[in-house]
């Protein structure tokens, strides 16, 4: 099973992946920024794009690893990814679909104001990245389904989690 948690940045993915790893035994972080960070690394400057999703290696390579992980680990893979261009999203969803894993996507809803002050207390440079695709990436949100959403504002971190867990079964 795959668990897809897409969101803002500063919605809540990453830690709420670490806390869904605690309580979902056994189970596995995967990142696919790590594949970004490595094209980038790897790629002379002339090559390089601004965002990584850009580049058509990432998605396909992400996919590939995906499908390999949750096919062959006996355990729950969760995703801390924000996914907001369409044609992105449609790719790797579709992608993971047609071959026959379960896959849970779930956006975590979190207002522009509450991105805005998370991105600026994590002081790692990533507040001006964020926030300009903020609005590119809560426009996207609004076109998914509402049963994919999870209000990760003004609950504590046990009840979304625990929200997540509920939606699975």
């Amino acid at each position: 099973m795959i668990i897809w948690l897409n969101g803002a940045f500063g919605s809540g993915k990453s830690t709420i992946g670490t806390l869904l790893q605690q309580k979902l035994t056994p189970s596995f972080i995967y990142d696919p920024e790590i594949i970004g960070g490595f094209l980038t690394a790897n790629l002379p400057e002339s090559m390089q794009l601004s965002d990584f999703q850009d580049y058509p290696e990432w998605r396909q390579w992400n996919l590939h690893l995906l499908k390999k992980i949750a096919s062959q680990f006996q355990g729950v893979v969760i995703v801390p990814m924000t996914l907001y261009q369409k044609a992105y999203f449609d790719e790797i969803m579709t992608g993971l679909a047609i071959s026959g894993l379960e896959v849970h996507h779930f956006q975590l809803e979190v207002d522009k104001t509450l991105i805005g002050e998370r991105l600026k207390r994590r002081e790692d440079g990533t507040f001006n990245w964020g926030m300009s695709k903020v609005d590119e990436i809560l426009a996207f949100f609004e076109t998914l389904p509402l049963e994919q959403k999870i209000v990760n504002q003004d609950r504590s971190l046990a009840e979304v989690v625990d929200e997540i867990i509920a939606r699975l079964s």
